[in-house]
């Protein structure tokens, strides 16, 4: 008595699948078009995370995210022919959601030539740094204070900087006047 033929199928490995994205980051609500190299065979690629991370989603071969966070994306290249599944490495895309409305807050924006104005702002979201910016001839910032050589205006626009976790975020401009002294007035009468 003999038993019915068994068939065995040895797959070999497939060469490597890498995803090849140079982009890893993006805007919250925007997606991120996947994109591999490598692999063997023509099974179909499917994407999934690492970690699990419910702020994280994919359709076809987009990854996105509904606010700030990270998404560690591996991608399978399914078994085909004589080759088996083959996953790739993690590689970590990063969404950034905005940040509050950035103002600048000064309420004095008129002053004399030689005064130093210390910028300050409110809003914002994340641990960005603000720096400042400043257009107009006689302008000029160092660090935060503004200050004008002649008489000037100033246009200053403040801009809190990306974190792990918001994008950048720019101010409305702002403008500063800087008046410079009159010349000696003198009352000129010849009779008194």
């Amino acid at each position: 008595c003999s038993s019915d033929l068994v068939n065995f199928t040895f797959r070999e490995a497939q060469a490597t699948l890498s995803i090849t994205n140079q982009t890893t980051t993006g805007a919250v609500g925007t997606p991120i078009t996947l994109t591999t190299s490598g692999g063997s065979g023509t099974g179909l690629v499917t994407y999934s995370l690492s970690t699990a991370n419910p702020l994280c989603s994919f359709r076809r071969d987009t990854v996105n995210a509904t606010s700030g966070t990270t998404c560690s994306v591996i991608a399978t290249k399914a078994a085909s022919g004589l080759y088996a599944s083959k996953s790739s490495s993690a590689v970590v895309f990063t969404f950034k959601g905005p940040q509050n409305a950035l103002v600048i807050a000064n309420s004095t924006l008129s002053n004399a030539v030689g005064t130093e104005v210390t910028l300050s702002t409110t809003g914002g979201s994340g641990t960005g740094d603000v720096s400042y910016a400043v257009t107009g001839t006689n302008c000029s910032i160092t660090s935060n204070k503004l200050s004008a050589s002649d008489a000037a205006t100033c246009v200053v626009t403040a801009t809190k900087a990306a974190d792990n976790t918001f994008a950048s975020r720019d101010s409305t401009a702002v403008t500063f006047t800087f008046l410079a002294a009159q010349s000696d007035l003198s009352i000129t009468n010849q009779t008194t």
